[in-house]
C-alpha cells in the first residue's frame, strides 16, 4: 500500500494516476550562508512529474527558506527552529529557490 504522504501528493499533483512513487535523487545539506538560485528541476526520467522536499529538524538550523512559483503564484516556506520534519511537493516545472 502507498504511504499516507505519497497518497496526499498523488491526490494533489497527479489524481489521474492510481499510484506514485518517490525516489531519492539528491541529499542536499546547506551550510551557513548558502543558497540555491531560482531554477527548474531537470526531468530525470519520463515518469517524473514533481519534486518532493523534506526538511528534517535540526537544533543547528536557523534561517533559510524555500520559495516556489507556479502559474504566477508564489508560496514561501520557512521552518526555521521547528522540532518536526516538514515537506512540500510541487510540479517539476515550478521555479524554486533556497534562501
Amino acid at each position: 500500500s502507498q504511504s499516507e504522504l505519497l497518497e496526499e501528493i498523488r491526490r494533489a499533483l497527479s489524481p489521474n494516476n492510481s499510484k506514485i512513487s518517490a525516489e531519492l535523487y539528491k541529499l542536499l545539506l546547506y551550510p551557513e550562508g548558502s543558497f540555491f538560485h531560482t531554477h527548474v528541476d531537470s526531468q530525470r526520467d519520463t515518469n517524473m512529474f514533481g519534486t518532493l522536499v523534506i526538511e528534517m529538524p535540526s537544533s543547528l538550523y536557523v534561517g533559510g527558506g524555500l520559495t516556489v512559483k507556479h502559474q504566477g503564484n508564489k508560496k514561501e516556506y520557512s521552518w526555521s527552529g521547528s522540532k518536526q520534519p516538514h515537506w512540500v511537493a510541487f510540479y517539476s516545472s515550478c521555479e524554486h529557490k533556497i534562501d
